[in-house]
């Protein structure tokens, strides 16, 4: 996949989040909340700790530490703890749907931007390449794919189920 290809399927995969939230009312935002207790906003703000994480990982930072989450948290891979960690650390963007529809698209746009320089042979470069001491060699457009074009519409699907069971 070349990076133009890929850009074209994140942008069309996050214009289709873009109608989703464009359809959501203020209230829609912190209720109703899943048995687990998490609202709308405290997915969007998920997805917005995620993409921010990449993008940290793609300059050469600590996406760990970018992400507020502990060495010990990120080798467990135990991904409910991770976000519940994710979803306190994000609670500052809350406050109001516009400071979270700001968070989300800032952090969306600097991975955009970081992708966007990328050549077509970057997307295949190893994860070690950003994170040499991490071990994982799979191409960073798995990693890309999961936290972009396949992440929207799961959070799509569960946010409507939030907003469908009116809890």
């Amino acid at each position: 996949m070349t990076t133009t290809e890929f850009l074209n399927q994140v942008d069309e995969k996050w214009a289709e989040f873009q109608t989703f939230v464009a359809s959501l009312r203020p209230e829609q935002y912190t209720s109703p909340t899943d048995a687990a207790g998490w609202s709308v906003q405290d997915h969007l703000l998920h997805l917005s700790e995620w993409e921010a994480g990449v993008t940290a990982l793609l300059n050469y930072q600590d996406r760990v530490a970018a992400m507020g989450l502990t060495p010990e948290l990120w080798a467990a891979r135990d991904f409910d703890a991770m976000n519940e960690v994710l979803r306190k650390n994000a609670a500052q963007y809350g406050g109001s749907s516009e400071t979270v529809k700001a968070r989300i698209n800032d952090a969306h746009g600097q991975l955009r931007a970081k992708i966007a320089a990328f050549s077509d042979d970057d997307l295949q470069k190893p994860y070690s390449h950003w994170a040499p001491n991490s071990g994982r060699e799979y191409p960073i457009i798995d990693l890309l794919i999961g936290d972009t074009t396949e992440h929207y519409p799961e959070h799509i699907e569960w946010m409507q189920a939030i907003l469908d069971s009116g809890r």
